[in-house]
């Protein structure tokens, strides 16, 4: 809600110091998080409330801070120019690190090492057999728009039509009755959709697609914000504590355990 301020000339000094300096400590003392919460198990909502892994990470980050946590709700286009404007701290909402990213904002450190991968129809399993065979679909792939799997099919799949949706909806109805072969996203948001659609007879194709790193989005001259963050999530990384949400959230990952892979 906007302030209004009625202040004589007089008084006028004084009254807009302590006032600017209130809103400096305020920001000092508050974490504003940018989050798009359409990413299940990462950041969702359910029955209104955010839930997810980086839910969970964005409120022990404030509280190892000693800030307060405030999530702010953007479209995802409009995440990397709110973080530029200052209208958010950090971005944490499965951001993955690509070049043209990295042109424009610093990283922390990674904290989820994963893939693209394709969800298919079940009856589809034997013709994608492999990663060579789905990236040489010729027909329509879904792909969310503005994302890193519209840049991995457009670029990768070389005889696929991309279709970019802004609805997941929209494009798992459109998989169901045939108008799209596959739908390429992120592998957590893929095996949470298998389980959404399992009824439908919908499976993820199991190939990675290429390798990319999930990390958090801050300010190029945030360095020493920055530092303090990456300090604590080294801190969790070396605890575990990070591994045991990361499997909880997402137990298919016991599989890369299992091989003695690294999670991040």
């Amino acid at each position: 809600m906007p302030y209004r301020l009625r202040i004589s000339c007089i008084f006028f000094f004084i009254p807009l110091v302590l006032f600017c300096s209130s809103c400096a400590n305020q920001k000092e003392t508050v974490l504003r998080v940018g989050v798009t919460p359409n990413y299940p198990p990462l950041i969702f909502k359910d029955q209104g409330n955010y839930e997810g892994l980086e839910k969970e990470m964005a409120e022990r980050l404030a509280y190892e801070l000693g800030k307060d946590l405030k999530y702010v709700e953007l479209a995802w286009k409009d995440q990397i120019p709110a973080l530029l404007n200052k209208k958010i701290d950090i971005i944490m909402s499965g951001m993955s690190i690509t070049p043209e990213r990295e042109s424009m904002i610093s990283f922390s450190d990674p904290y989820l090492r994963i893939c693209q991968m394709a969800l298919i129809r079940k009856d589809d399993l034997a013709k994608y057999n492999s990663k060579t065979a789905i990236q040489s679909i010729q027909g329509a792939v879904g792909v969310e728009k503005d994302t890193t799997s519209e840049l991995v099919v457009g670029r990768d799949f070389t005889s696929a039509t991309v279709v970019a949706y802004t609805e997941k909806e929209k494009a798992m109805s459109d998989l169901i009755n045939g108008k799209i072969e596959a739908y390429v996203h992120d592998v957590p948001e893929i095996w949470w959709l298998s389980g959404e659609y399992e009824k439908d007879n919908l499976v993820p194709a199991r190939f990675a697609l290429n390798i990319e790193l999930l990390a958090w989005g801050i300010r190029k001259e945030d360095v020493q914000f920055r530092d303090s963050v990456n300090a604590i999530l080294s801190s969790w990384k070396q605890s575990k504590k990070l591994d045991a949400r990361i499997l909880f959230w997402m137990p298919f990952f016991e599989l890369l355990v299992e091989k003695n892979e690294e999670l991040y």
